[in-house]
């Protein structure tokens, strides 16, 4: 018999400062993804800082457990939709749609 092993992870019940954002790409196509904001962990910062939480191939957003991670994160997070992937628009690419992807984001988060 195998011993089961649970992973424990916390869970948050109130409600976070959380926006869905669209931000179209270089084909005019919707990028969607989910901001939770932790505001308080950059009190007196001219900037917040983000983290991009990233979803494997055939996943989205919302998978597994970009969810909680983001939502028991101490940082403000944003987790988004590949091309093709989730709610974002346009059909899926190769392995290197990562570093456009990031590139067409970035401009919009770091206005955050």
């Amino acid at each position: 018999m195998r011993d089961l092993m649970f992973i424990i992870v916390p869970f948050c019940f109130h409600t976070l400062p959380m926006s869905k954002l669209s931000i179209l790409n270089e084909k005019n196509e919707a990028i969607v993804g989910i901001l939770e904001k932790k505001p308080e962990i950059d009190e007196g910062r001219p900037q917040p800082r983000v983290v991009l939480i990233v979803h494997g191939i055939l996943g989205h957003k919302d998978y597994l457990f970009q969810r909680v991670l983001a939502q028991t994160l101490p940082i403000t997070s944003f987790r988004f939709d590949f091309r093709g992937n989730g709610e974002s628009g346009g059909s899926p690419g190769y392995c290197n749609i990562l570093i456009q992807m990031i590139s067409t984001l970035l401009p919009s988060i770091s206005k955050i």
